[in-house]
């Protein structure tokens, strides 16, 4: 019953690696731009940045400044974030370019006035760790769409198909390993009861 059961589930997982690695081939030879679905998720990602931000203000002691200054990029990332998923589905016709210039320069000033603060508030007793990161993420990010406007999101979809497609095929290695190692020991086992059947017999000689 066990047998069956764990032959069952390696079946079906060697099954959905297949279509995972399928799927993740597909979009690594997609030549349409990701550009749209990439403003969405950036702008929605924006937003929850923004509100987490603004909740975990209270973790640090803030000077006047800073906190000002930190209030008003969290509640930009909100703003911004919030225009990013919401235009495209109010205005025809929208410049997606603008949109990704914009969503740069929002990440731009987001990553300086996080390390502007994460500086003055590094010999608190809190850790600037993730503001730092936070600085570090948008930083890259705001190079990378000024850099690519257009190319950004065909370059991301080829790296989340690369991801997928790697999943995926992690997936049909590991369950063929398994159960490789699951048909060697049924056949040991086989094996073994065999042998121990015939010392029975053996030591156990008619009368």
């Amino acid at each position: 019953m066990e047998k069956s059961f764990l032959k069952r589930h390696l079946n079906i997982a060697l099954f959905t690696g297949v279509v995972i690695a399928a799927l993740g081939l597909y979009m690594l030879f997609q030549s349409e731009s990701f550009v749209e679905v990439l403003v969405t998720i950036l702008g929605i990602s924006m937003v929850l940045s923004g509100i987490y931000a603004v909740f975990s203000m209270r973790s640090y002691a803030w000077g006047k400044k800073s906190k000002i200054l930190y209030l008003l990029k969290s509640l930009g990332s909100i703003l911004i974030g919030a225009l990013a998923v919401i235009l495209p589905f109010t205005v025809a016709n929208i410049s997606w370019n603008v949109l990704i210039y914009l969503l740069a320069a929002q990440l731009a000033i987001s990553a300086v006035v996080s390390l502007f603060n994460a500086v003055i508030l590094r010999k608190g007793e809190k850790s600037v760790s993730p503001i730092f990161a936070e600085a570090l993420f948008s930083l890259v990010f705001a190079i990378l769409l000024f850099a690519f406007p257009r190319q950004i999101g065909s370059m991301i979809l080829k790296i989340i198909g690369f991801v997928i497609f790697a999943s995926g095929l992690g997936i049909v290695v590991w369950s063929s390993w398994i159960k490789r190692i699951s048909r060697q020991f049924k056949d040991s086992s086989a094996i073994e009861s065999t042998a121990e059947l015939i010392e029975e017999k053996d030591s156990n000689p008619r009368d």
